[in-house]
């Protein structure tokens, strides 16, 4: 059963006839089979992924090809991304966004612990699911995903890719990037999940280009000017996170993470409304659709 589509692909719902279970098959449109580009970034998406095995990481359980066009299969989820939360809502409580980031900096910490850093983080990449009897925030689409040391240059034309507003500005520039550009992207995703839009909107940026200006040249805004609800210990993690000197933002994800650990002390699990459990309710049947792009 097809359940969503995008600019590159297509994700199907399916059983493994095998094991008994459901799965979710992701194939490459066939228009987009013989671009290098294209091909090469599902081929990563299907290496990265398939090396990493953490909760917090959707798994992939096989890759191939079908007539041709590439496919993954991965586990299925019944949820919906973040970005589709912010859609409802607008903005999302301190609590609860702090829930989700924690498990996706979890997540990515296992990533970076394997060589792979993401580059692509955003709203739209991680989603909340319900895994067994757990709400499980975790991180998908590793098509962007490079190896420490790797170029990060995808095309000849050694134009760095991403997705702008996330992209943190040695990305931005074409240098290599380590855990700290992740740790940046998620300093964005979080602001953007209490603020209601990144700290560098594309709504008030004439292009493109002039939006990597801003990244490169000025301070984003505080979150305490858009939302002065939010707790002054969180607002001082993302403003560490969005610091254009990677020396100075956290060095890795993990530590990121004990930060906003720590910023949120005992508020954490104590049943206080936005907390994670509180995200899908027993009768929440909303699946995993996401675009396949």
């Amino acid at each position: 059963t097809l359940v969503a589509r995008g600019g590159m692909g297509a994700v199907y719902r399916a059983i493994d006839e095998k094991l008994g279970r459901t799965v979710a098959i992701k194939f490459l449109l066939a228009e987009l089979a013989e671009d290098e580009v294209c091909l090469a970034r599902f081929e990563r998406e299907a290496s990265a992924t398939a090396r990493l095995s953490h909760p917090a990481i959707v798994q992939v359980l096989d890759f191939g090809k079908h007539e041709g066009a590439p496919y993954l299969v991965m586990e299925h989820l019944v949820g919906r991304t973040i970005a589709d939360e912010l859609d409802g809502k607008g903005k999302v409580e301190p609590l609860r966004a702090a829930d989700w980031i924690e498990q996706a900096l979890a997540g990515l910490s296992a990533a970076h612990q394997e060589g792979i850093v993401h580059r692509d983080i955003k709203p739209g990449n991680i989603m909340v699911a319900r895994v067994g009897g757990e709400v499980m925030a975790k991180l998908v689409d590793f098509g962007l995903s490079r190896r420490f040391g790797e170029d990060d240059r995808v095309t000849a034309s050694g134009v760095a890719l991403g997705t702008p507003p996330y992209m943190s500005p040695e990305q931005i520039m074409g240098e290599r990037v380590g855990p700290s550009s992740d740790v940046y992207s998620v300093g964005c995703t979080l602001f953007e999940l209490l603020a209601g839009r990144p700290p560098y909107d594309m709504r008030e940026s004439k292009n493109v280009a002039a939006l990597f200006r801003k990244i490169i040249e000025e301070l984003p805004p505080l979150i305490s000017e858009l939302r002065p609800d939010v707790p002054s210990e969180l607002g001082y993690v993302i403003d560490r996170a969005l610091h254009r000197d990677r020396s100075v933002r956290y060095a890795d994800c993990n530590a990121m993470r004990y930060a906003l650990l720590e910023a949120m002390g005992d508020q954490r699990g104590s049943g206080a409304p936005g907390a994670l459990t509180s995200f899908c309710g027993d009768d929440d049947e909303d699946e995993l659709s996401r675009d396949a792009s």
